[in-house]
């Protein structure tokens, strides 16, 4: 029998070569972007295969405090400035969008809220709820501290759930949120919503998926993973139904990510979600298709980039 060729590997395979002012071939390396959406800003930061940063730019996130304890962001705001930065580093750093691979996000554990039926921004701001003043502020920012009553509540339960988020819901969480939307919200507008944290919310516009990161509904929102302490979907039905949120119980917890393996989709950190969709890629100058990983919360892509970091000691 005769024996097959030696397959290389296709990065080996597809590898370019550019040619310096001296004539001489060097290889064109691939890159990685991470994207970083903390409080007050959204950051680019380039990354070569060999772990060295190429390339970086910010841009100012707008952020509104319509009462006293409220903030509030936008997602159309956060994806223009993530959008604009990407341009800006590849740009001033003569980077060529193919030679991109894959994209990042991390960002901070706000509450983001969307339509189930169109898609677009809900707005988190009273009493009317809409976007009539045209900002699409549809993001609690993880330091907003309306919900003190809803927060009380959801701790008074004593759920064992309670046990994997530090023995009790901050106010800074996103249920206590949720719950507030629902006390506040007219019911026809509320019950018409989806919920997200915000790296999930980044990675769904991306994307389009509704994939969410364990690393956001664990940490953040009480999902305790399946067999754990006898979890059987994840999301705890009786505490939604304690707490008043029976209604995000529908449909096997759509509105809050699903059920996974079943209705939704639930990854670790870095796990490919997608691929960058043909509009997303439009708005950012990069090529479609660019693999996508799953996000996480800006404290732990802190700790990851620690312990990842290439350092020279």
């Amino acid at each position: 029998m005769a024996q097959m060729p030696f397959r290389q590997p296709y990065k080996q395979q597809s590898r370019q070569m550019s040619v310096d002012p001296h004539n001489e071939l060097h290889p064109v390396l691939d890159h990685y972007i991470g994207i970083d959406v903390g409080t007050g800003s959204a950051r680019a930061c380039i990354m070569n295969e060999r772990g060295d940063i190429v390339g970086l730019a910010s841009e100012n996130i707008g952020l509104w405090q319509p009462e006293t304890g409220y903030y509030e962001q936008s997602t159309t705001d956060i994806w223009r400035c993530i959008c604009s930065s990407i341009k800006t580093a590849m740009t001033t750093h003569n980077i060529d969008g193919n030679t991109v691979r894959g994209i990042g996000f991390d960002a901070t554990c706000s509450l983001a809220v969307f339509s189930q039926d169109t898609d677009e921004p809900v707005a988190v701001t009273g009493p009317k709820f809409d976007n009539k003043d045209g900002n699409d502020r549809n993001v609690i920012l993880w330091l907003d501290h309306r919900p003190v009553e809803e927060t009380k509540k959801i701790n008074a339960t004593n759920h064992n759930l309670l046990r994997y988020v530090g023995g009790k819901m901050s106010i800074e969480m996103e249920i206590p949120k949720v719950l507030w939307l629902k006390n506040n919200m007219p019911k026809e507008v509320f019950d018409r919503c989806k919920f997200y944290d915000l790296t999930d919310a980044l990675t769904h516009m991306a994307t389009g998926n509704e994939t969410r990161s364990f690393c956001s509904v664990v940490c953040k929102q009480g999902y305790v993973p399946v067999g754990v302490d006898g979890s059987v979907k994840g999301w705890q039905e009786d505490f939604l139904t304690e707490i008043g949120l029976p209604d995000l119980c529908e449909d096997n917890f759509k509105r809050m990510g699903g059920v996974n393996g079943v209705n939704g989709k639930y990854t670790t950190a870095g796990e490919l979600i997608g691929t960058l969709s043909e509009k997303a890629a439009a708005e950012m100058g990069l090529p479609a298709g660019i693999a996508i990983g799953s996000g996480v919360i800006d404290a732990y892509a802190g700790w990851i980039g620690t312990v990842g970091a290439k350092v020279h000691l």
